[in-house]
């Protein structure tokens, strides 16, 4: 008989603690509730603190990439933007016009392309496209290094097209004031070395 009313007692203390984690659960949940009212409450007070901080810090972070120009680093504003047409890479118009001068390929990512799309602003409509030399083909085609004429710009008469031994500019000897009729034996300065080395006047 002993044994069955351990066995009850048991049973009873077996539903008391039950009864007690049910108890528990309903504070436990009534606590997170009153937790989770706290921060709603912090959240409504210092909302601009806890909820603005991680997003601005994800849009800072990918504004710095993405409205900055690349080459001069500089902020994205009202200047005209350039992107190259195989990428989705935003530059000052003006930087990759002048990178396209020296290298068809996009600064950040090396992808060749032929088009520079010029658009108003940053993330707006494509206007026009401008057609890019590839540099490497002119330097192939123009492997010596051509010289034009100070005067009349032009790169003919070879034989009578001299180089200045101060700048390396070039002067027809006709085109000079006054003109040559002989090809200078010893150094020739252009008009304007001519005028920074007294040596060549004495």
């Amino acid at each position: 008989e002993e044994g069955d009313t351990d066995e009850s007692d048991e049973e009873e203390d077996g539903d008391e603690e039950d009864d007690g984690d049910e108890e528990d659960d309903g504070d436990e949940g009534g606590e997170e509730e009153d937790l989770e009212d706290e921060d709603e409450d912090e959240v409504a007070e210092d909302g601009t603190v806890f909820n603005l901080i991680p997003s601005v810090k994800g849009r800072a972070s990918s504004d710095e990439d993405s409205e900055n120009c690349p080459i001069c680093l500089n902020t994205f504003r009202d200047q005209a933007i350039g992107t190259p047409e195989s990428c989705a890479h935003y530059f000052c118009l003006d930087c990759i016009l002048e990178w396209a001068k020296n290298a068809n390929s996009c600064p950040v990512d090396r992808i060749i392309f032929n088009h520079i799309c010029v658009r108003t602003h940053f993330g707006g409509k494509i206007l026009k496209k401008i057609p890019v030399q590839n540099p490497d083909k002119g330097n192939e085609e123009g492997e010596e290094d051509v010289t034009n004429c100070e005067v009349c710009g032009r790169s003919d008469r070879e034989d009578r097209l001299l180089l200045c031994d101060g700048c390396d500019a070039g002067y027809h000897m006709e085109c000079l004031d006054p003109p040559l009729h002989t090809v200078p034996v010893e150094e020739w300065f252009c008009p304007e070395c001519a005028i920074n080395n007294p040596t060549d006047g004495e």
